[in-house]
């Protein structure tokens, strides 16, 4: 869906990525789970800096039909907005509790037809949740979130960006339709 492009010109210097890789102990995420955080935690930390390495540079599939293009225009347009005047947040810490609970329900929908945040199996704690379908690398998960296209409320944006969370779950599996699914629960 999302494809990241090499950013241009600029990049993120070892201590900017050192304060952003909260996940790198967590010894229980994969590469891509740890990599989905880093990239978020860098816009909360670095967000005008965000804008003009990853999101400017960032662009989708040519193939997607027009009116999908139109849409992604938008919501790149919003995102640009916001980061223009957003004020640097605290870094996500990660949870095992919370990554618990995103892999209960990332494990649930990877072979069962959901929509949306429909949970059968798992209970529901009432955290603040994103999906993410068909993803290949953490980068474009959080890259997914942040853009929101097709999501007016803009409420995986807002989970990844509010300073009022402050902890992260995230777990990615792969997915019976769309190949890979990802969960991240906020605190």
């Amino acid at each position: 869906m999302f494809k990241s492009l090499p950013a241009q010109a600029q990049s993120w210097t070892p201590e900017q990525l050192a304060l952003a890789n909260t996940a790198e102990s967590a010894n229980y995420m994969t590469p891509k789970e740890k990599e989905a955080v880093l990239y978020i935690n860098l816009c909360r930390l670095y967000p005008k800096e965000f804008l003009t390495m990853e999101v400017i540079p960032y662009s989708i599939n040519p193939d997607y039909p027009q009116a999908y293009h139109k849409e992604f225009v938008r919501y790149k347009f919003s995102l640009v907005r916001d980061l223009e005047n957003r004020k640097p947040v605290a870094a996500l810490q990660v949870d095992r509790t919370l990554f618990q609970d995103a892999k209960c329900y990332a494990t649930e929908i990877s072979t069962q037809h959901r929509s949306g945040h429909q949970r059968i199996d798992c209970k529901d704690h009432h955290y603040a949740e994103c999906i993410s379908y068909g993803q290949e690398s953490g980068k474009d998960i959080a890259l997914q979130w942040l853009f929101d296209v097709g999501v007016s409320s803009l409420g995986h944006r807002h989970c990844c960006l509010d300073r009022d969370y402050t902890e992260i779950g995230l777990r990615a599996e792969t997915h019976f339709r769309y190949d890979t699914c990802a969960v991240a629960e906020f605190q």
